[in-house]
């Protein structure tokens, strides 16, 4: 499944998951396993029913699409984790699968810079359509592949891993995506203040990356400081005071999918950018599912982060190290970029990316279902 993230086209991966739950259903049945645990089933039901009130308001191909790929999509991958007993080995196979989409993405993004003849003052993105998305989907993959370096074992070899984060991080770097690169600094910094040893690796980082592409980096972040006088701020600006005003008349249950666009001449009548959202994750949530829809949504990713904590509270951690600091390390991330784009949507696969990681964590929260000390030889289904 990680490896249709590289098409960057949500249908192509929730198509996959379908056929994925097909077949573990079939298993099942064939192997007369009729145990099959749904969790957290009543939030699930909520969120169904109130997923398809909302899909009633909405425009016909719009409410269909995104009740399918927002809600019925990340089920079936929800679904298929939980049901399915993983080994500490297959999870990582899972990620550095994750990681090798990342570096195919990456080679792209070269080739589109080779095309523009290495000018590194244009923004440069790779097959995703949408290049803010792109680059938070690389910043997920950067922040687990810094947890797999850290958290190795001392006879693990980590050249390969190294070598797909500097890809990554350049990646990054050549979308030139501010809210991306602010939540990596800042996730980082949070994230390594009760590390010290590994403060000077982050400096020699830091460092090398800003004495490269000094230029660049400070002219990008020149445009948050001169803010009045950047049309992309101000355009976002705009979408976020539109969608505020919308949901004056109508907090609690929202406008219907992909609303904004037919609604936002009703703020302003001139927008000084085409801006076709809100530009913001928790604010589209809103406008398009209201409060009560927004909570139910995003009630699986607090929830899922609150695992993250009690998991490393656990005597036994430090089996789960290397996934649980990716997973908060992505979290605390996406709650920053969160802010710029709307990543809980159908702009490539970001959607499908952050569910999984809500239901990785919820999966080793549920650890009996897990072998993380490679036990289990087969990953297959659980009996």
């Amino acid at each position: 499944m990680p490896l249709t993230f590289v098409f960057g086209k949500w249908l192509v991966s929730s198509f996959f998951l379908l056929f994925l739950i097909l077949f573990l259903l079939k298993d099942r049945i064939l192997l007369r396993q009729f145990n099959f645990t749904f969790h957290n089933s009543i939030n699930w039901i909520l969120l169904f029913l109130w997923g398809g009130y909302i899909s009633s308001k909405s425009d016909f191909n719009p409410g269909l699409n995104y009740f399918f790929g927002t809600i019925a999509a990340p089920y079936f991958l929800f679904i298929i984790i939980q049901n399915i007993t993983i080994s500490r080995k297959y999870l990582i196979l899972i990620f550095n699968l994750l990681f090798f989409s990342g570096v195919v993405l990456s080679f792209f993004s070269f080739y589109n810079l080779f095309q523009n003849d290495f000018n590194l003052s244009m923004r440069i993105g790779s097959i995703w359509a949408d290049m803010n998305i792109l680059s938070a989907y690389y910043l997920i993959l950067f922040m687990f592949c810094l947890s797999f370096i850290i958290n190795r074992k001392k006879e693990q070899k980590i050249y390969l891993y190294v070598t797909v984060l500097v890809i990554l991080a350049m990646a990054i770097f050549l979308t030139q995506t501010r809210g991306v690169w602010m939540a990596l600094v800042l996730s980082l910094l949070v994230f390594f203040l009760k590390k010290p040893k590994y403060y000077f690796f982050i400096l020699i980082v830091f460092g090398l990356l800003f004495f490269a592409f000094g230029n660049v980096i400070v002219f990008r972040f020149l445009t948050v400081k001169n803010f009045g006088s950047d049309l992309s701020s101000l355009g976002r600006l705009q979408a976020w005071i539109a969608t505020i005003s919308l949901l004056q008349n109508n907090l609690w249950t929202g406008y219907g999918f992909d609303s904004f666009l037919s609604l936002r001449d009703y703020a302003y009548t001139f927008y000084l950018v085409s801006v076709v959202h809100s530009h913001n994750t928790y604010l589209r949530s809103l406008l398009e599912m209201g409060l009560v829809g927004t909570v139910l949504y995003f009630s699986f990713l607090v929830k899922a982060i609150f695992y993250t904590f009690k998991i490393k509270r656990r005597p036994d951690s430090k089996d789960y190290r290397m996934f649980v600091d990716g997973l908060q390390l992505s979290f605390v991330s996406l709650l920053i970029v969160f802010m710029f784009e709307p990543y809980f949507s159908l702009y490539g696969c970001s959607t499908l990316a952050i569910w999984f990681l809500i239901s990785i964590a919820y999966k080793i929260n549920s650890n009996h279902k897990i072998d993380l000390n490679d036990v289990a030889q087969n990953p297959g289904l659980s009996n």
